[in-house]
């Protein structure tokens, strides 16, 4: 039997760490998301989940509009001004 981590617990409920990062909630789905270097890498986890692949949309989306980019590029330069004074 696995250990309870001190931290998991909360109150008189305790989580038991394997049984969530097991996948049955799909948090490893989801971090394999953000954690994929390729379009490619994120096209094949998006193909099995449509939040996933909505969620991919989008983020295509946005680093393809220019639209997008050029508020993106106006807030990091806004940000970097504020962060040099």
């Amino acid at each position: 039997m696995a250990a309870i981590h001190p931290a998991a617990s909360c109150g008189k409920k305790k989580v038991h760490i394997p049984a969530v990062l097991s996948g049955h909630n799909k948090i490893d789905k989801w971090a394999g998301l953000f954690k994929a270097r390729t379009w490619e890498e994120i096209k094949m986890l998006a193909k099995e989940d449509a939040y996933l692949e909505s969620v991919a949309n989008t983020m295509y989306s946005s680093v393809t509009d220019p639209a997008i980019l050029s508020l993106c590029r106006m807030r990091q330069g806004a940000k970097g001004l504020k962060d040099a004074a």
